[in-house]
């Protein structure tokens, strides 16, 4: 009982990193193992909050940060991290990210650099 709903100690960084985004710890237990359970509102969430939405208007190799970069909804949604570029009108992405996710130039994508 005393460790109910307590992290186990290599758990703890990644509840760290939860709280970091947002997430907190609202007395909820998992079913299986009694350790937390991590809740967030949407808008709370940092990614979520500070992420952009971008047409892309090209896609080419740059030597631009590392960004998550995320398209579709549902059943469609892709995410992968990439390196995107934004210019006038829109942004830049790398070849490899623009096939993971399926998209091409004219596409609609979410990206928060990392």
């Amino acid at each position: 009982r005393a460790v109910i709903g307590l992290p186990h100690a290599s758990g703890r960084p990644a509840m760290r990193m939860l709280e970091a985004e947002g997430f907190a710890y609202e007395n909820y237990v998992d079913i299986f193992d009694g350790g937390p359970t991590m809740t967030a509102q949407t808008d709370h969430v940092a990614s979520i909050r500070n992420a952009r939405a971008d047409q892309v208007i090209g896609i080419a190799d740059s030597d631009a940060g590392t960004a998550l970069v995320a398209a579709g909804r549902l059943s469609s949604f892709r995410a992968c991290y990439g390196r995107v570029t934004e210019v006038d009108g829109g942004i830049l992405i790398d070849p490899a990210a623009a096939a993971l996710l399926g998209v091409g130039v004219g596409s609609s994508v979410s990206h928060i650099a990392r």
